[in-house]
């Protein structure tokens, strides 16, 4: 969805601190919260963690031949 409609926002990093209820992202949606406001509702995570794709994810028909 993204490469066809907002390629520019492809391999950027990014920072997730939190979720939102949906009804708060439905809105967000329709008229973008300040950030101060937006704050108020966000559930924040209690820990960070990376995750890193490991090659052995890919199913071996998708593999290419040496």
């Amino acid at each position: 969805l993204c490469a066809e409609h907002r390629p520019e926002v492809l391999g950027n990093d990014y920072l997730v601190l939190g979720t939102v209820d949906r009804p708060v992202w439905q809105r967000g949606r329709k008229k973008p919260w300040r950030p101060d406001e937006l704050i108020k509702h966000l559930y924040l995570f209690r820990e960070a963690l990376r995750f890193e794709p490991m090659p052995s994810w890919v199913p071996e028909e998708d593999l290419e031949a040496p």
